[in-house]
């Protein structure tokens, strides 16, 4: 007998799902105890793929190569070569260390009052396992800190993979 089965009842072990990594920001669950896990293997992915695209390169000592710095993007010209850049950077990213995420589509979102400021949204479509698509927009808020809003989130039930991009970019253009 562990501890574990000792202390929690025979109903809560049924609420108990295996953990991928805490759920940020740290909040303590009655369940879990010291913070508040992702439980989908699907929700890590994204939450892995969010953070990659966060982290600027340099930022862990240990892996100087790790991350894509959106955060250095979001302030450049429309059209600039540095923001043409993005997209190979985030598959080169990905491809090394996040193969699980696929990215289908970028486009950068331009509004009129952000353009005076040099700001710009990305619009991400990308898979996850495959088949679970998401649409993320990444932009600046007033503190210019990158914020995350998911768009759009589903499940794709073709194999093949031109009519599955056809069918993402032309999702992203309703939304």
């Amino acid at each position: 007998m562990s501890i574990l089965t000792d202390i929690i009842s025979k109903k809560s072990k049924n609420l108990i799902v295996a953990q991928q990594q805490p759920e940020f920001p740290l909040k303590y669950d009655i369940v879990y105890g010291p913070y508040k896990p992702i439980t989908s293997i699907v929700e890590s992915y994204k939450r892995d793929f969010i953070n990659l695209l966060l982290t600027s390169p340099g930022e862990w000592p240990m892996s100087p190569d790790v991350g894509v710095g959106l955060k250095h993007y979001l302030f450049e010209f429309p059209g600039s070569e540095k923001l043409q850049s993005l997209g190979p950077k985030i598959q080169e990213q990905l491809k090394r260390h996040l193969p699980q995420v696929e990215l289908v589509d970028l486009s950068f979102d331009y509004k009129s009052e952000d353009l005076d400021n040099n700001k710009t949204a990305v619009v991400l479509a990308y898979l996850i396992l495959g088949s679970i698509n998401f649409t993320s927009l990444l932009s600046p808020d007033v503190k210019n800190i990158v914020q995350v809003t998911d768009l759009q989130m589903t499940k794709l039930q073709d194999i093949d993979i031109l009519n599955r991009r056809q069918s993402l970019i032309s999702d992203l253009t309703i939304v």
